[in-house]
């Protein structure tokens, strides 16, 4: 699983770790990994890892990182899974620091960020609520919004609650907003790199005195089946993709990854 979702395996794992921590020296620990980000900055970045102490509740959100946060690393790559949770974080600290005057702890809305994302992939999706309740993605999309506002406004400060929605919204505009087949926000260099890695496996195949040789069809069609299963994911959703489908996803990421 590290090899497949690195960044997903790796953050549980930092969960782990803080909540051990805590329990060994809880006023150190707590410092360090949650404390004001205006005395301590990679605060802002750290806090989630100090997440839910009840085992049951741990290993609860654990399960709904990995199933989440692996998926979305399966199709966006493991550096954009990276940038986008540490950009939540932030944003989700900086606005209880704001409306609260204390920072936020625990992984709850980050999480529940990258889960309004997950819907926006997967609309249609069924999900069983609390194992019992069979609910559509959108349905699934609103109930987190509608969650996450609450456990803001515990606070005592609605506003926290509204920030919290709003950055929950952003992570699911920016989402749809993001080309499917771009895997990477900005220029398309890592289709080109793709591209180049083919051509060169391809050139260095070919007999002796055709190097200058055009390139078969295969790369042509290796780009076609991966731009009709992103479609297919824009249309319908990750889960709807047949297990022949999703290798083909996983092994293109793999290459893209080790084109960086």
């Amino acid at each position: 699983m590290f090899r497949t979702m690195p960044v997903t395996m790796w953050l549980i794992a930092l969960s782990l770790a803080a909540i051990l921590g805590f329990v060994i020296s809880p006023r150190h620990v707590l410092a360090f990994v949650a404390g004001d980000p205006r005395q301590y900055p990679w605060t802002l970045f750290t806090y989630p890892f100090l997440t839910v102490m009840n085992p049951l509740g741990w290993a609860f959100m654990m399960a709904v990182l990995w199933w989440v946060g692996g998926q979305m690393e399966s199709f966006w790559g493991s550096r954009k899974l990276l940038v986008t949770w540490l950009t939540l974080s932030a944003m989700h600290d900086l606005v209880t620091l704001v409306c609260t005057g204390r920072p936020e702890i625990g992984m709850t809305l980050p999480l529940g960020s990258l889960c309004v994302a997950w819907t926006v992939l997967n609309p249609r999706a069924q999900i069983m609520l609390m194992l019992i309740i069979p609910v559509s993605g959108v349905i699934f999309r609103y109930i987190t919004l509608v969650g996450m506002f609450l456990w803001s406004d515990l606070s005592g400060n609605p506003l926290s609650g509204v920030g919290a929605v709003l950055v929950g919204l952003a992570a699911g505009y920016w989402t749809a907003a993001t080309p499917a087949r771009q895997l990477w926000p900005g220029r398309p260099r890592k289709a080109r790199s793709s591209k180049s890695k083919a051509r060169l496996k391809l050139v260095e195949k070919a007999p002796p005195g055709n190097v200058l040789a055009p390139v078969p069809e295969l790369t042509t069609t290796l780009e076609k089946d991966i731009d009709r299963i992103l479609d297919k994911i824009r249309v319908d959703g990750i889960g709807a993709l047949t297990p022949d489908e999703r290798r083909t996803l996983d092994e293109h990421s793999v290459r893209l990854r080790k084109g960086d």
